[in-house]
């Protein structure tokens, strides 16, 4: 697990040592692990794959993993199993993270009151901006990813988070536009 993780643990060592480190930083370290391919792409990969749990947790919170694995959009079976558009509605967002439930947000959207939280459209434009800044660096990572293992491996996880993300984000739309909501 650490040497597959070594960049995640990497980033939260060095960072939290020095958070000022520019990203060329991390560039350059990226290139030193993997000589073959662009490591700007490469980052820019590891940035947007790395922006989808976040985005997913902070908009539809459970506390502990027992309670949701956004991968699977499954909690255990005990708890509720597979979590549908309905319990997206009826959700919370993670505690201080200044994200408003569908609920508040519709009620604010009907009262015309300001949002001065992050919307669940916003949650939406920001997995389709990891998504997009993932998937275009992916493209030119594919060619280097053939000859490394860690490397391909890499690219494909990110590549599976896009596609989560990807996949998430029409349950995000669909959830706004729920007729128990107008």
């Amino acid at each position: 697990m650490i040497e597959k993780q070594w960049y995640s643990f990497m980033l939260w060592g060095r960072l939290a040592y020095d958070p000022s480190l520019p990203d060329s930083h991390f560039e350059r370290l990226l290139a030193a692990r993997h000589p073959t391919a662009s490591s700007p792409h490469l980052f820019r990969a590891l940035q947007g794959a790395s922006q989808v749990m976040p985005l997913t947790t902070r908009f539809f919170w459970k506390d502990i993993d027992l309670k949701w694995y956004p991968e699977a959009c499954l909690s255990h079976p005990k708890n509720n199993g597979f979590y549908t558009v309905r319990h997206f509605m009826e959700g919370i967002p993670m505690p201080g993270a200044q994200v408003l439930c569908i609920r508040d947000w519709r009620a604010r959207l009907a009262d015309r009151q300001p949002m001065e939280q992050t919307t669940p459209l916003e949650i939406a434009a920001a997995l389709d901006g990891a998504v997009a800044e993932t998937l275009a660096s992916l493209d030119t990572l594919r060619e280097a990813a053939k000859e490394d293992p860690e490397l391909r491996k890499t690219v494909n996880d990110c590549g599976s988070l896009a596609w989560l993300a990807a996949i998430m984000r029409p349950r995000f739309a669909e959830r706004v536009r729920w007729p128990c909501l107008t």
